[in-house]
């Protein structure tokens, strides 16, 4: 029986990022996918026209009935609200032993906002004791901690105060950060820091969707039991070569 991913998140009608690109990663690693959509969201490459969170009766039955199955991993993307925030918290709970990773999504790669700063720090007050990994980009990471998130030693120091916080570990991903290398910067709690370090692929940042498909990489190899150090880097590997196949592809299109 092929393992099972539960993907919490938002529908993306453009198919380059959330849900949609969760999917392509968890059949890329040869897992099946239980889904709950929190939000329906209309964009372009460019451009968030709408967004639309689920009703919160919705979001529920979609998780009760993910019960049905044998869940071996919980990735969790954008949650619209409070309401969205205590409903996954309960979940959660009932599921202390799962490896799950909480990608947090504030604004869409499509330049849209898609949550509020009230929300976004209750996600941490409620979500943090319940996760596994804590996987925000350089630009999350300084909205969640109220420090410039800009270099390799700010991505640490960012890290670092998240683990202070309550997390268990956090990676932050690094193609936001300045530096001539893409570094994701891993902490967990008492262990030293490790940086992955991959060369920056030109216009690399023309791809949407890598954050999720990074998470959800490493939701894969947590439930393939991969130590958390050696998930967040061959999930970095797997993402790199994702950013150089997506690009060969759009130049010969």
């Amino acid at each position: 029986m092929r393992k099972r991913l539960l993907i919490i998140g938002a529908s993306d009608s453009s198919g380059g990022a959330g849900i949609k690109a969760d999917v392509d990663t968890l059949s890329a690693f040869g897992f099946e996918g239980s889904i709950a959509i929190t939000s329906v969201t209309a964009q372009t490459n460019d451009q968030l026209i709408c967004k639309y969170p689920i009703p919160n009766q919705v979001l529920l039955d979609q998780l009760k009935a993910s019960e049905e199955t044998l869940i071996d991993g919980i990735k969790i993307g954008l949650l619209p609200d409070r309401e969205s925030i205590n409903i996954v918290r309960d979940f959660l709970e009932k599921t202390p032993n799962t490896p799950s990773i909480l990608d947090p999504v504030f604004s869409s790669s499509s330049k849209g906002e898609l949550t509020n700063e009230n929300t976004q720090t209750y996600l941490l007050e409620q979500l943090l004791p319940f996760i596994t990994l804590l996987t925000p980009n350089a630009i999350e990471a300084s909205i969640l901690t109220n420090k410039e998130c800009k270099s390799l030693e700010e991505a640490k120091d960012s890290a670092q105060s998240l683990i202070e916080r309550g997390a268990k570990a956090v990676l932050v991903k690094g193609g936001h950060l300045t530096g001539r290398l893409s570094s994701n910067v891993l902490a967990q709690t008492s262990m030293p820091h490790q940086c992955f370090e991959k060369p920056r692929i030109k216009d690399g940042s023309k791809c949407r969707g890598t954050g999720c498909r990074l998470a959800t990489a490493i939701c894969c190899l947590l439930a393939c039991k991969e130590r958390l150090s050696s998930a967040c880097r061959k999930a970095g590997d797997f993402v790199h070569e994702y950013i150089k196949s997506d690009l060969s592809k759009n130049l010969c299109a």
